[in-house]
């Protein structure tokens, strides 16, 4: 090979060297857009879902005081299902003896439903407490 063809061929080595490395810098420019939406998604997701378990576990320290509540606010229903009935009694046995019915007693009628309405809210207490404990224990990581 002559100094001229080595000259060429060299030249057009660095000529091809060159369009290589500009084909790659154009195939990195264009994959760049992509890449970059697909982390930007990636990203506010990942912003969105841990914003959402911060709350949850802010919901979950007002879940325990809730529950740390609980049984005081249970025995105060409680209270009403317990010496209410007791109550209720009382006037049953009285009135019978005085004969009259304890419905024409003031307060009899109300404090019934009262009772009634407390081991409703019992039963509703209750099940909220097991799915509280159930959920606290679910979350535990």
């Amino acid at each position: 090979m002559d100094s001229i063809t080595k000259q060429i061929l060299q030249k057009f080595s660095t000529q091809k060297v060159e369009l290589g490395v500009i084909q790659d810098l154009n195939k990195m420019l264009s994959e760049a857009p992509k890449r970059f939406s697909e982390a930007n998604r990636t990203q506010n997701n990942m912003q969105s879902l841990y914003n959402k378990l911060y709350n949850v576990l802010d919901d979950k320290k007002s879940l325990k005081t809730q529950l740390s509540n609980f049984e005081s606010i249970l025995n105060g229903v409680m209270y009403i299902v317990d010496e209410g009935g007791k109550l209720i009694n009382k006037v049953e046995s009285q009135s019978k003896e005085l004969g009259i019915k304890p419905s024409e007693i003031k307060g009899y009628k109300e404090l019934n439903k009262k009772i009634i309405e407390s081991k409703d809210l019992v039963k509703k207490l209750k099940t909220s407490e097991k799915a509280a404990n159930n959920i606290l224990k679910d979350l535990k990581v």
